[in-house]
């Protein structure tokens, strides 16, 4: 079942997917450390 799900996605839509993912991870973490150093 899980070969079957990772047949549909192909490696350019994973790329694709990361590409939008990974700026919006960014944001999170340098928000996340700014609001630690806000706190202290």
């Amino acid at each position: 079942m899980v070969r079957n799900a990772t047949r549909l996605f192909t490696v350019e839509e994973a790329d694709s997917l990361l590409g939008m993912i990974n700026p919006l991870l960014m944001e999170l973490c340098e928000f996340s450390v700014r609001q630690e150093m806000l706190e202290e």
